[in-house]
């Protein structure tokens, strides 16, 4: 089996270091159902992630570091490095020149087991249990009892599973809190029943997901027939056969398991294609008021430099920021370089009320602010410092 995620230790890493952050990272993902080294991939100097898949690399310092050609390649890759130092004094010493401009970790801060290492490493592919979020699409007259197993089992493997029948509270708007929480999703488990298509809200739920880039995991039910526009939108299929489904609609065990499988590896891609997307986006607003993306560092932090010299960090939220969002990024914040640090987010399905809000956060708390993706290039001339 091939790896899903994909995990690397550059540099030179002490042995000891290597081999207790190797056991704390095998339990953080051991609490979704996943192996270290299996689905998990975990690499050495020979890190050569799989395109299209989600990947993150530690990079451990040592005096007299240099660039090499793969260390380049993973930058100009995007693929998010984080450098690891005995000491931040030692930053500029131990940190390969290509590296520099990105934000560092220290051993010294670290606990015995290194789990902050493993967090920022693993937060890097979206492997903490905070955002896991997906999206169960599916015709309540047709596959009703297999949705609900789905909820159950996928929330059984740390997944924050959204099904109408279960997730919208009383007093909240039907539509608005069902496309909130589709925009918010990493992946879609589409249930493809013969009738799907006639329903308007299955019809749009799909349709809107290919708009917001979400990836779908299309699961066919015997019988149906598929639209080569639909075959060819979802890349991801699995097709059921009669024995996979009892008399009452119920998933077997192993087709449950199978689907289970299929969404972690189609979520490690969606991420991927996700990231991509807005890194591009940031890109090229940043490219039109002549400045720079410099990489992509701890907690996904891009590193963005201004045509004056300014430096800004930007972190990315896949999903819609939240107020916890927010606060991750004001606490992963770089010291000492006040009111350089946004917050970006794409726009697309988020409810009015929330657009509001995150208007009047990002007005409001100086440290991050919130700007949408697509406001970049208007905004961030803001905050380049004057000239003489």
């Amino acid at each position: 089996m091939s790896a899903i995620y994909y995990l690397g230790f550059l540099g030179q890493p002490a042995d000891h270091v290597e081999a207790k952050l190797r056991k704390t990272l095998g339990r953080m993902v051991g609490e979704f159902a996943l192996t270290l080294g299996v689905e998990v991939g975990l690499s050495g100097a020979a890190f050569t992630p799989k395109p299209g898949m989600a990947a993150a690399a530690l990079y451990f310092g040592f005096p007299g570091a240099k660039d090499t050609p793969e260390l380049t390649r993973l930058v100009r890759q995007e693929v998010p490095i984080i450098p690891v130092v005995s000491g931040l004094t030692q930053f500029g010493v131990e940190t390969p020149p290509g590296l520099r401009h990105l934000n560092g970790l220290d051993l010294d801060s670290q606990d015995e087991d290194y789990t902050g290492l493993a967090a920022a490493l693993l937060e890097c592919v979206g492997l903490l249990p905070r955002r896991r979020r997906v999206f169960v699409s599916y015709r309540r007259t047709e596959s009703r009892m297999a949705a609900v197993q789905l909820f159950e089992e996928l929330s059984a493997r740390k997944f924050d599973v959204f099904l109408d029948t279960h997730d919208v509270l009383a007093g909240k708007k039907f539509q608005e809190e069902l496309w909130h929480r589709l925009s918010d999703s990493d992946v879609v488990v589409m249930l493809h029943t013969p009738d799907y298509f006639t329903s308007s809200w299955t019809a749009q739920e799909f349709f809107r997901a290919l708009g917001k880039r979400i990836s779908i995991l299309r699961v066919e039910w015997p019988a149906t027939m598929v639209a080569p526009k639909v075959a060819m939108a979802t890349a991801t299929a699995m097709k059921l056969a009669a024995h996979d489904l009892t008399m009452t609609g119920e998933l077997s065990s192993d087709a449950l398991t199978a689907i289970c499988s299929q969404v972690e590896s189609v979520r490690s891609k969606s991420i991927a294609i996700r990231q991509s997307y807005l890194a591009g986006w940031i890109k090229s607003e940043v490219e039109a008021i002549q400045g720079v993306v410099e990489g992509v560092g701890p907690h996904r932090s891009t590193v963005i430099r201004l045509s004056g010299g300014t430096k800004v960090l930007a972190f990315t939220s896949l999903g819609i920021p939240t107020a916890e969002c927010l606060h991750q990024a004001a606490i992963n914040s770089e010291d000492g370089v006040n009111g350089a640090h946004a917050l970006v987010y794409d726009t697309k399905g988020c409810p009015p009320r929330v657009l509001e809000h995150l208007k009047w956060l990002g007005a409001h708390i100086p440290v991050v602010r919130c700007i949408a993706a697509h406001e970049l290039n208007w905004v961030l001339p803001d905050w380049e410092a004057p000239t003489q």
